[in-house]
């Protein structure tokens, strides 16, 4: 595999990780 291919996979892994945080943080979307 490749390297730089798993190094994007972390970065959206932290950044939807940080997204859901943000998210569990924050009010409760009243959409859903």
């Amino acid at each position: 595999m490749c390297s730089e291919a798993l190094t994007r996979l972390i970065e959206e892994g932290v950044v939807y990780s940080v997204f859901d945080i943000g998210n569990f943080a924050g009010p409760p979307p009243e959409d859903s």
